[in-house]
């Protein structure tokens, strides 16, 4: 039996480290992470446009067509508040 995590262990700790490092005033430095879980779903974790005092997570899902014929648009928006 194969116990799972329900957290992204690297983008819990991508993500700690730079609000850690900006709630105590350091400089913010960019972040480019790429890497892919269990499933096949592929993260991205970057500073959009450059601006290192963004960060941005997209997620790459093979099978999200199939996702969208079930609702997962309508979801997203209402979860992630995507305009």
């Amino acid at each position: 039996m194969i116990l799972l995590e329900i957290n992204n262990r690297i983008i819990e700790e991508t993500l700690s480290l730079k609000f850690e490092s900006a709630s105590t005033g350091n400089k913010p430095e960019a972040v480019e992470v790429t890497f892919a879980d269990f499933d096949g779903v592929l993260y991205h974790i970057s500073n959009p446009n450059g601006d290192k005092t963004k960060v941005m997570v997209s997620i790459s899902l093979k099978f999200y067509k199939e996702l969208q014929e079930h609702g997962a648009d309508e979801r997203a928006t209402k979860t992630f508040l995507l305009h």
